[in-house]
């Protein structure tokens, strides 16, 4: 975990008041409940797998949690240490709500004694009272309201041993809709962890090695609880996931391990849970190691990430916001929405006066989330900045151009499609220009010969990166691309608004899948195009069919931005496609499986549209990445289709 700034005596991070005028507590002794009275007169504290039997006045190994009377307390309610605000990024956590800040806070003490601790002026200090600043639950959410923060963090020590202080503070943050994260090693019992993780929305957990030896002899504790953990975060609940391993030269890299954890992640997790793996230092008491070279961030096993499958491994470099495409797992149960406040597509759920003043609301409030933070002069605009040119697409603006007229007259002389009225709808991919782009060119050349050539677009599609729940649209003023600002239709934004969308640039900061879909409109439609880009989440073919409706009453061209089939060897890609083709041709939402194309809540409610009304669908194109790349063992697919309005 990293190490935070102390402002025990400043009350100030990075020049900013944290809890100075906020309402504080005197913070001491709070009862507990999982602790079992044994027969010997001792109380067992029950929190972690070490179960610190103690008699009277014993404190266990954590130091926190003591025995008072015929109880066992916790001594560090409402007694907090480094609060910092940080990037979310620096938890580490790269998918959920990436490029937000959170406020970042700890208590004294830890339940492992790991050698090598970063903050072990923390987690093994015994001066609580000169450590700890004092806050309230409702005194951290207030504050991180204040500061703009969309999360607070559990950080710096365990949150596993002041669990009632921290289950209080995430209650709290709900209540002001902020998230709750938890940077956890994981060492806790399957009771306490179940009540914590109930109120938890996103954790790093800690997988410090995948021997026991390593546990036993470095951290005081052992593997198999730590595990059982992370499966049941993986497999029981909807809590956003990531792992980290601090990678120790001579005690945990060896690639015979490492080989070993990341097939158990694949086996027991899945490929989409992803792996931080991080530099080592020397700290507190293993100095005798030498610290990772400068060149090797992350030495140890030579860069094979390759060779262990489909999973997301990140190293301690620096990585551009929303720096991978792969599709996360977005769990969520039906009784937990709060993930993002979008609203459900009924038409008639919300009156429009209230819509009024949600939209309002959403416009202050997402300004940090995009490229430029929102000024205080409201006459000026807030951009959203370009997240993937230079990675998806071009970054200079001259090469950009070209490439893209370029894929256009390749895409026309493909079709072959002559001067002839916009179609009603299209369907493009999303994918780096490299894979996809001559499908994307197909789609847009019907555009760019169109007579008239239409001016106000909506896009709509997935979000990869921030589970979403509903649609949610920018409060942004425009998008930007290295070939100039795109307006935010400002008519299309409000109808969306009052079928229902949540005003949230959260899903779209980082996303690249209506982002690539810019420079093809730029250079097709010219100057005057508008858009309204549209995330969409799990939601109804029925719902999403809707709220498409009401915005073609207004908008002159629907586009939905996916990929289809993903990860297959060619040949089943291209057989699995042509299904999904023909259940769009055949206009049959209900026939596109849910592994057909990740943006399928947005394709399921285009192709119900369609099918509502009696559009003619034609595919345009239809290839996979093994024709751009020649790798034919694991390819992404990618498909083109036009909707035209029947007459009469």
């Amino acid at each position: 975990m990293p190490r935070p700034r102390r402002v025990a005596r400043t009350r100030a991070v990075a020049h900013r008041p944290i809890l100075v005028g906020v309402e504080a507590t005197t913070g001491g002794a709070t009862p507990t409940r999982w602790w079992t009275r044994l027969e010997d007169g001792r109380i067992r504290c029950d929190v972690c797998p070490r179960g610190c039997a103690l008699h009277e006045g014993q404190r266990g190994l954590c130091f926190v949690r003591a025995r008072e009377g015929d109880r066992i307390v916790l001594t560090t309610y409402g007694r907090s240490s480094g609060f910092c605000v940080d990037p979310i990024e620096k938890k580490p956590l790269n998918h959920f709500l990436p490029g937000t800040a959170v406020l970042s806070f700890g208590t004294a003490g830890c339940n492992l004694a790991c050698r090598f601790c970063q903050n072990w002026d923390i987690s093994k200090s015994r001066e609580i009272d000169t450590l700890c600043d004092q806050a309230s639950p409702e005194a951290i959410a207030a504050t991180a309201e204040r500061l703009g923060c969309r999360s607070v963090a559990f950080t710096y020590n365990d949150p596993v041993i002041f669990l009632e202080y921290a289950i209080d503070v995430a209650r709290a943050c709900r209540s002001r809709g902020i998230f709750a994260v938890a940077v956890t090693a994981g060492y806790v019992r399957p009771g306490p962890r179940e009540e914590l993780y109930a109120h938890i929305d996103a954790t790093n957990i800690d997988l410090k090695a995948f021997t026991d030896d390593f546990y036993r002899r470095i951290c005081a504790g052992h593997l198999d609880p730590v595990l059982d953990t992370i499966a049941y975060v993986a497999n029981e609940t909807d809590v956003w996931l990531e792992l980290t391993t601090l990678l120790i030269p001579g005690l945990n890299d060896r690639d015979e391990e490492i080989d070993a954890m990341t097939r158990w992640v694949v086996e027991h997790l899945g490929p989409d849970v992803p792996m931080h793996f991080t530099a080592f230092h020397p700290d507190w008491k293993l100095r005798d190691r030498p610290p990772h070279s400068p060149d090797d961030p992350v030495a140890g096993p030579d860069d094979r990430d390759g060779e262990r499958g489909p999973l997301r491994l990140h190293r301690q470099r620096a990585r551009p916001r929303g720096a991978d495409d792969a599709l996360p797992r977005l769990r969520r149960r039906a009784d937990r929405p709060r993930r993002l406040r979008a609203r459900g597509l009924e038409p008639r759920r919300w009156t429009l006066p209230r819509l009024r003043r949600t939209a309002a609301r959403g416009l202050r409030d997402g300004a940090g989330v995009v490229g430029r933070q929102a000024p205080a002069d409201p006459a000026r605009r807030m951009i959203r900045l370009a997240a993937v040119a230079g990675r998806f697409y071009p970054a200079d603006p001259g090469e950009l151009e070209r490439l893209v007229d370029r894929l256009l007259a390749d895409g026309a002389r493909t079709h072959g499609r002559t001067s002839r009225p916009a179609p009603a709808a299209l369907v493009a991919p999303h994918a780096g220009y490299r894979y996809s782009g001559g499908v994307a060119g197909v789609a847009y050349a019907t555009v760019a010969r169109a007579e008239p050539r239409p001016e106000r677009i909506v896009l709509a599609g997935p979000a990869h990166f921030v589970p979403l729940a509903g649609a949610a649209v920018p409060t942004a003023q425009a998008w930007a691309t290295p070939l100039g600002e795109v307006p935010i239709d400002v008519e299309l934004r409000a109808a969306a608004l009052e079928a229902g969308c949540a005003p949230d640039d959260r899903p779209h900061a980082p996303e690249h899948a209506l982002e690539v879909q810019l420079p093809f409109l730029q250079r097709s439609v010219g100057p005057q195009l508008t858009v309204l880009p549209v995330a969409i989440g799990p939601t109804p073919a029925q719902a999403t069919a809707e709220l498409l409706a009401i915005l073609r009453a207004t908008a002159d061209l629907l586009v939905v931005s996916t990929d289809l089939s993903h990860g297959l060897d060619d040949a089943t890609a291209r057989r699995v496609d042509r299904a999904t083709a023909r259940a769009v041709t055949d206009r049959a939402p209900d026939r596109i499986a849910d592994d057909a194309a990740c943006g399928l809540y947005a394709l399921r409610g285009l192709v119900e549209l369609a099918r509502r009304a009696r559009f003619r669908v034609e595919l345009l194109a239809l290839r996979t990445s093994a024709d751009a790349t020649g790798d034919a063992s694991r390819v992404v697919g990618y498909g083109a289709f036009a909707m035209d309005q029947v007459e009469g």
